[in-house]
């Protein structure tokens, strides 16, 4: 596995920060707990984010299972934009 790249580092520092600031983010944070969600943004990145022991845990490129996907392509967003 490679290294996190540091600006997903800050990303996921920060949004630590908040979630443990709220201890309401905390609660629902670990009600997901283990559960991960999966971001493909086809042609730029994959991204996935997974509750693991009370933090907020954010890889770049991860091919295990996610628990849930969100998916853009291309042709979805080019057909998007005659809207």
């Amino acid at each position: 596995m490679s290294a996190t790249p540091a600006w997903l580092a800050s990303v996921e520092a920060m949004l630590n920060r908040n979630i443990h600031a709220q201890s309401h983010a905390s609660a629902l944070l670990g009600r997901v707990e283990g559960k991960s969600l999966q971001v493909d943004i086809e042609g730029l990145t994959r991204l996935r984010a997974t509750a693991c022991g009370g933090r907020l845990v954010l890889l770049q490129g991860d091919d295990t299972p996610a628990d849930a996907v969100i998916s853009d392509r291309k042709s979805t967003r080019l057909n998007s934009s005659h809207l």
